[in-house]
């Protein structure tokens, strides 16, 4: 018996129904599980940050970034970091008995969708701005 797992793209409709980018090997696929027991996994698909984002962020950002006066001395690498445990963590509040702890975390930047990265550089170009850093806008 072989282990059977098949990755089929669609789009969810209003009605709830799913559209199915390439309905022909869908099809083919469920005629080869006719009658079996099957199990389905639907998850959202996040749309990826863009080589363009990611480009202008570590290209035009974290060089302006590094040319100033605040960061002289930085590697691009430790400026990046600062700027992701600032602006990219996660913190999350557990209990261990009756001791609150905070867990924080700083998400990869290769991890976020192109809404959360643009929110990074949001925040990015306004904490510079308000250190007096000047940052071009993205074209």
């Amino acid at each position: 018996m072989i282990d059977f797992k098949v990755w089929h793209d669609a789009f969810c409709k209003s009605d709830g129904t799913l559209a199915y980018y390439n309905k022909p090997v869908y099809d083919s696929c469920i005629e080869l599980l006719k009658n079996k027991q099957v199990k389905v996994y639907i998850k959202e698909v996040k749309r990826k940050t863009s080589h363009e984002t990611h480009g202008y962020y570590r290209g035009v950002i974290l060089h302006v970034a590094q040319q100033s006066e605040m960061f002289r001395g930085w590697k691009l690498d430790e400026i990046h970091k600062y700027f992701a445990s600032e602006f990219l963590k996660d913190v999350i509040e557990k209990k261990i008995g009756e001791t609150t702890v905070l867990i924080v975390t700083t998400i990869s930047t290769a991890d976020t969708d192109q809404k959360r990265m643009n929110e990074f550089i949001t925040d990015v170009r306004i904490f510079l701005e308000q250190n007096g850093i000047n940052t071009p806008d993205p074209e």
